[in-house]
């Protein structure tokens, strides 16, 4: 684990109706052919907070966001948005197991709509963004997980706000800037 950096998580999740059976995965790979840090710690507190396995399938699509902070406590919150038929619900939990219910400030319908025009479903991993070089050492980090009954997709993002000139980090910085502004 690196020492150096000190983690909060924040995890959003959204479930929606949906299905098929074969799982396709796409996780990116660095140079050295690893998964990173930060995957092997989501798969880590994934378990811990006895959430599904994305990788095995959901009946459901389901997206979690995850933030992991450098420098700060290493508390982590859990924001849990769900859809059945035609309501959406959310629960919330900071650094505990206690879940709260939650309702973004521009109720679920606009909240939603735009962040699927962010195109939250379909952005690149930073890594992969080409002529994007970033030699930052410190900053946070956003981690981006998709899964439903028939794939599963793993993507971050290094301090996108600092990368506005490409298309897909403006996105996830437009992400990151609603999911504040609504809870």
């Amino acid at each position: 684990m690196i020492k150096s950096i000190t983690t909060s998580i924040f995890l959003v999740s959204f479930l929606l109706t949906y299905g098929q059976d074969t799982i396709q995965i796409d996780i990116p790979t660095y140079n050295n052919g690893l998964k990173g840090y930060f995957y092997n710690s989501i798969r880590e507190s994934s378990e811990a907070l006895g959430l599904s396995d994305l990788q095995k399938g959901v009946d459901s699509i389901e997206i979690r966001i995850w933030f992991f902070y450098a420098k700060r406590d290493r508390s982590f919150g859990k924001l849990h948005i769900y859809k059945f038929e035609e309501n959406w619900n959310g629960k919330a939990s900071y650094g505990s197991s206690n879940l709260v219910e939650i309702l973004p400030k521009s109720g679920w319908e606009k909240f939603t709509s735009k962040l699927f025009k962010e195109d939250i479903l379909n952005l690149q991993n930073h890594y992969s963004i080409k002529g994007l070089k970033t030699m930052i050492k410190d900053g946070d980090t956003y981690c981006v997980e998709i899964g439903d009954r028939s794939s599963y997709r793993f993507y971050s993002y290094h301090s996108p706000e600092l990368f506005k000139k490409y298309k897909d980090a403006r996105h996830m910085s437009k992400i990151l800037k609603l999911i504040r502004r609504e809870f």
